[in-house]
C-alpha cells in the first residue's frame, strides 16, 4: 500500500487545482491586501519583507511555538493577526527557498505538530509543538543588511563547525583501512655440520703396491700400443 504524501500548498511540487485558482482570483480582488501604514495590508507586507532575512527566523526559532513544520520539511509562520481575515505568513524550505503566502486559497497547510494549521480558528496561529530551524538551514538564509548579526554569527559558526565535523567523519569512513605490515620472516635454519671421516694416511706397503701397479699399467699400455702398430703394418 502506497503511503499518501501530505503535501502542503507551500511545499515544492504542489499542484494547484481549478478550485484553487478560482478562489485565488476572488481573494486577490479583496481590498484588505492594500492600505496605508497601520493597515492590515501594510502589516502583511512588512511581515513578508522581514521573513526574507535570517534574523527573522532565528528569533522565531527561540520563540515559543511560533514556527510550524510541514511533513516535507518546510518551516512556516503565520502573520500575527492574519487569522482574522485569511491565513497569511511566510515559509522557508529545506533548501533555503523563502516565500510568502496570503489568502485562504493557500490550502492545505499541514503541520507535524498541530495537524491542519489552516483550519485553526481565528487568532490561534501558534503551534502546539516547538520547532527550531537548524543552523544548517539558517546559514542558507541571507543576513539583514540593516540588522545586528551577533546571534546569527554565533549560530553560523556553530553550523560550520558541525559541517566540518560531519565532513571529517565522512572522510574517515572513506579512508582505506590500515593494513598492518606482515611479520618478519622466520630465520632460516642453520646448516648442520657435515661430519667427514678422517682420511687415514697410507702405510709404506700400500704405497709401494700402488706404485708398482701404476708402473705395470703404464707398461701394459705401451705394449698394447706397439702391438696395434705392428698389426696395422702387417695388413698393408
Amino acid at each position: 500500500m502506497t503511503k499518501k504524501i501530505m503535501r502542503s500548498a507551500i511545499d515544492a511540487g504542489f499542484r494547484w487545482s481549478a478550485a484553487h485558482r478560482i478562489l485565488r482570483e476572488v481573494v486577490e480582488r479583496e481590498r484588505h491586501w492594500s492600505g496605508g501604514m497601520f493597515s492590515y495590508g501594510y502589516a502583511v507586507n512588512m511581515f513578508a519583507n522581514a521573513a526574507k532575512y535570517r534574523d527573522f527566523w532565528e528569533r522565531r526559532s527561540f520563540s515559543h511555538s511560533s514556527v510550524h513544520l510541514t511533513p516535507l520539511g518546510t518551516y512556516f509562520a503565520f502573520q500575527g493577526n492574519s487569522g482574522r481575515v485569511d491565513w497569511t505568513g511566510a515559509y522557508v524550505r529545506e533548501d533555503g527557498t523563502i516565500g510568502r503566502f496570503q489568502g485562504r486559497h493557500n490550502y492545505p497547510l499541514y503541520c507535524v505538530g498541530c495537524g491542519r494549521a489552516d483550519l485553526r480558528v481565528a487568532d490561534e496561529f501558534m503551534c502546539t509543538a516547538e520547532f527550531s530551524l537548524p543552523a544548517t538551514l539558517l546559514i542558507k538564509i541571507p543576513l539583514n543588511p540593516g540588522g545586528g548579526h551577533q546571534p546569527t554569527e554565533r549560530r553560523a559558526e556553530a553550523a560550520w563547525r558541525e559541517k566540518a565535523r560531519l565532513l571529517e567523519q565522512e572522510h574517515a569512513a572513506k579512508a582505506p583501512p590500515i593494513v598492518e605490515p606482515p611479520p618478519p620472516p622466520a630465520p632460516a635454519p642453520r646448516p648442520q655440520p657435515v661430519h667427514e671421516r678422517p682420511v687415514k694416511p697410507r702405510g709404506p706397503v700400500e704405497a709401494l703396491l700402488i706404485s708398482v701397479l701404476s708402473s705395470l699399467w703404464g707398461t701394459f699400455k705401451f705394449l698394447l700400443l706397439i702391438a696395434l702398430i705392428g698389426l696395422a703394418a702387417g695388413r698393408k
